[in-house]
């Protein structure tokens, strides 16, 4: 199943038939496991409910164990990353073990890597669900990474504010001045077109655009439709950006 996800090989028919096997055998079912199977159902954005609330409440189950005397954190944090972003992916909002990964991360935040970071804000924004503490701990622990983080995680990071709406100013402004170069300095790539663009919309949206960044994105966006790098939708996130923001 990992492998079909992998491949983009769209097989629903399949991932049905495995859904309807695995529901009843979930009791069984470690974390790894379960994190693989609802990241592959995610990955090919094929959404089965029973499944994804069959194995968030096995992993609820799991979650409560581990807190136990004696009894040691059943996921790794990319696991757990993976599962909130897998729920994300395919719209499904499962509460009680959203909230359950939110008080993990509000904890523990300080020692994740930048991508799990920006991975765990993008869920949220993803699902539009604004939890002030959560975002206030990975906006925190963002900040103290911001060195280590690359082009991805810094997009993911700004968009997903600008999602939310949550005006940062501290953050977004350590983003933009450490992306920026990053963006001025990579060759043209539909990727670099688009992070531009996100650049562009994010800052617009959370009116925190100035003329110096503007001018900046203006000018690396102009060497990207010179190289037909910029799709629709890049395209047209740099036009209400400059819309706006005029």
């Amino acid at each position: 199943m990992w492998a079909f996800a992998t491949l983009s090989i769209a097989a629903e028919m399949l991932f049905l038939s495995i859904a309807e096997a695995a529901i009843p055998k979930l009791h069984m079912w470690r974390p790894q496991e379960l994190a693989n199977t609802v990241w592959a159902f995610a990955r090919l954005l094929v959404l089965h409910e029973q499944l994804m609330s069959g194995i968030a409440e096995r992993l609820l189950v799991l979650r409560d164990a581990s807190e136990m005397p004696q009894q040691t954190n059943p996921s790794t944090v990319q696991e757990v990353v993976n599962i909130a972003w897998a729920y994300a992916q395919v719209s499904f909002v499962h509460e009680k073990l959203l909230d359950s990964i939110a008080q993990e991360a509000i904890v523990q935040s300080r020692e994740w890597p930048p991508r799990d970071l920006a991975n765990t804000v993008w869920a949220w924004a993803k699902m539009v669900l604004i939890d002030y503490p959560l975002i206030s701990a990975i906006s925190a622990a963002s900040l103290a990474q911001i060195h280590r983080m690359n082009q991805q995680d810094l997009s993911n990071t700004f968009w997903s504010f600008a999602q939310l709406e949550i005006q940062d100013v501290p953050l977004i402004c350590a983003i933009a001045g450490r992306v920026l170069p990053m963006l001025s300095s990579a060759r043209p790539s539909s990727d670099v077109a688009r992070d531009l663009a996100l650049l562009a919309w994010s800052l617009a949206k959370l009116e925190l655009a100035t003329r110096r960044l503007m001018s900046a994105i203006a000018d690396q966006t102009l060497k990207q439709i010179e190289a037909r790098t910029c799709g629709p939708q890049a395209l047209a996130n740099t036009a209400w950006a400059f819309a706006t923001y005029a």
